[in-house]
């Protein structure tokens, strides 16, 4: 099987190396790119909507085009999504539209390859940003009240939220790029760990494992590719680099 995932395009917010809309338009081509190249999934693995709430009667207009560009892309290529510290309220809207909810993380068995995905903001204790904002998005009692709140106002009050941790996130350098949470993964019969948030592309062999961050679509344009059962591979989308590691 052969499969792409990507994490942290945060679209929808005002970061990045071009404006909104730019960036959309090239994740419509990417999907059209591994519809061409034959890919069988595609793995979200996190944080694609800078805030994402599913109301009853509402969906966020500025994520339509790319609800739209997923829903179509669903016809051709198995779509699964992780909801991350910043797109956790995920729920049956995605399904209907052909896309495969899964709880954070969640375990697949790629060509006898035992593989994590998981967004990775649970993984380093001193993310405090990624935590708070999970906390307070996700708490059952806050998810109650903000449906309350008319969406003009929770929408703006849940980008301020997302705004202050995502800067944090959009950093040049991480101290624990590989943190102990992976290493036990990794020890304890995974072969791949494949991880979002920190928006950096890394890849590296933990052991006889390997650990990967698929960077983000802000900055990077980075995607980890998963096509021969032997060799994990980062690649940027809009530059002919690549970084790979192949498993012992």
């Amino acid at each position: 099987m052969k499969f792409v995932a990507l994490s942290d395009a945060h679209f929808g917010s005002d970061l990045g190396r071009f404006p909104t809309k730019a960036r959309v338009r090239i994740f419509n081509d990417f999907l059209e790119f591994i519809k061409l190249q034959g890919f069988d999934e595609l793995i979200l693995v996190g944080d694609i909507f800078d805030f994402w709430f599913e109301y009853k009667h509402v969906i966020p207009k500025e994520h339509f085009e790319v609800l739209e560009a997923l829903h179509s892309a669903s016809n051709h290529i198995k779509i699964r999504f992780i909801g991350g510290n910043h797109d956790l309220w995920a729920d049956g809207f995605l399904e209907e539209l052909g896309i495969s909810v899964h709880e954070d993380p969640f375990e697949m068995n790629v060509d006898g390859r035992r593989i994590l995905f998981a967004h990775g903001d649970k993984f380093r204790r001193t993310d405090l940003g990624g935590r708070i904002v999970r906390f307070i998005l996700g708490n059952a009692l806050a998810i109650s009240m903000f449906r309350l709140v008319h969406p003009d106002i929770g929408i703006s009050i849940a980008h301020w939220v997302s705004s202050s941790s995502r800067k944090r996130s959009s950093r040049k350098t991480v101290q624990d790029p590989v943190p102990e949470k992976v290493v036990e993964l990794l020890s304890n019969g995974y072969d791949l760990v494949v991880s979002g948030h920190v928006h950096l592309p890394f890849i590296q062999r933990v052991g006889n494992g390997i650990f990967a961050i698929t960077g983000d679509w802000l900055y990077h344009f980075t995607y980890l590719e998963f096509d021969d059962g032997k060799t994990v591979k980062i690649k940027w989308y809009l530059e002919e680099k690549e970084q790979r590691i192949d498993f012992e």
